[in-house]
């Protein structure tokens, strides 16, 4: 078990000042284990070790979906049980004070306090987010990003929760009609400034219609396309073979989902 300071200089080779200062700040023993390219800091060596093992299994699906990256190097994960601490955490990485999860490059920081239940969700949808920087670094738009962090946030927990004694239940708040987007919109988003639980609810639908359409396999040429080819959503769909009028009525069908009508 390594206390704050020793937990630092394991941790120096190769980690970032964020993690530094988070060693720094920490009142909680940190015990590190490695499975592979993941380094895993915890509160004890099972919940470092279960992280690992979490992780390698997301990983390896969100791969098959979105392809191999040309670089590699460790995977660090953080798993941080003081609240106060996390605040400094979300501060310094210029994040929203509500986010329970944080990726910043190679390293994900994610909120787990004591007794909390782990949600699965959470690790494979910052794994996404890691995937997709090393393939393609900061030209991700916003949409994408969230959406595919989203859809196969939840994609990767349910195959993971079939290995598990855990059952993952979801439920989908109404979107407030003010929240309400239509593609075209979600699509000029560029800023997590304004961004609240709509907006991933609606990106992830984005997402969800092209797998209904393409199938989940599609994921990765679909974030090729937008990133190198600077497509948009509606192209994507149009290359696919959609008419005009079956993409119109995709998007009756979206603002019907939402309970409301085309504006």
């Amino acid at each position: 078990m390594l206390d704050a300071q020793s937990a630092g200089e394991a941790g120096g080779d190769g980690v970032s000042s964020l993690a530094q200062s988070v060693f720094r700040a920490s009142t909680q023993n940190w015990v590190r284990v490695e499975h592979g390219m993941f380094h895993c800091w915890a509160g004890t060596e099972q919940e470092a070790g279960d992280t690992c093992s979490d992780a390698e299994f997301a990983w390896r699906r969100i791969t098959g979906y979105l392809g191999q990256e040309p670089r590699g190097g460790p995977i660090r994960l953080f798993v941080v049980s003081d609240r106060a601490l996390w605040h400094r955490v979300v501060q310094s990485a210029d994040r929203r004070r509500d986010s329970v999860a944080v990726q910043a490059g190679d390293e994900v920081f994610i909120l787990r306090e004591a007794g909390q239940a782990w949600e699965l969700p959470r690790l494979p949808h910052e794994l996404v987010h890691v995937k997709l920087w090393r393939l393609y670094g900061r030209k991700v738009p916003l949409w994408v990003d969230e959406g595919l962090a989203t859809y196969l946030g939840w994609h990767t927990a349910e195959a993971r929760e079939w290995e598990q004694t855990v059952v993952l239940s979801r439920r989908k708040e109404r979107i407030p009609e003010a929240e309400r987007r239509s593609p075209a919109e979600l699509q000029q988003v560029r800023s997590y400034r304004n961004v609240g639980p709509s907006f991933y609810a609606q990106v992830e639908e984005m997402i969800a219609i092209v797998v209904r359409l393409q199938g989940v396999d599609a994921l990765g040429d679909l974030a090729r396309k937008v990133v190198e080819k600077d497509w948009t959503w509606e192209t994507y769909l149009d290359e696919a073979g959609l008419t005009e009028q079956q993409i119109y009525r995709l998007e009756e069908e979206w603002w019907q989902k939402w309970g409301g009508r085309r504006p």
